[in-house]
């Protein structure tokens, strides 16, 4: 018995580097792009954000839908960039634009 399972194990060894490896290269360099692109997904951001905007300031905007910003349905959530991805191809943020620091 102890034969065999030996036997099966080396037969295994051997035969693993024949099987298909997962391909780790084959995944999608460019997650924001494969995020815009997965239906049901939250929108992206269009505009610049600093790495540390907090939702208070999104909601300063995004509460009341001030200066055409869409009005967020969970102003109670303040991670953003959680389920949103950046962009950063649009216009910087007006706080960005004057300079001033985000938080």
């Amino acid at each position: 018995m102890k034969m065999l399972l030996c036997c099966l194990a080396v037969a295994a060894i051997l035969s693993a580097p024949a099987l298909p490896a997962p391909a780790l290269a084959a995944e999608p360099a460019n997650y924001e792009a494969d995020a815009r692109l997965s239906g049901g997904n939250p929108p992206t951001i269009p505009h610049k954000v600093a790495d540390d905007a907090s939702g208070q300031f999104c909601n300063s905007c995004h509460r009341a839908g001030l200066k055409g910003a869409p009005k967020t349905p969970h102003p109670e959530r303040l991670i953003c960039t959680q389920c949103h991805v950046r962009s950063d191809t649009g216009a910087p943020g007006p706080a960005a634009r004057k300079g001033k620091t985000r938080k």
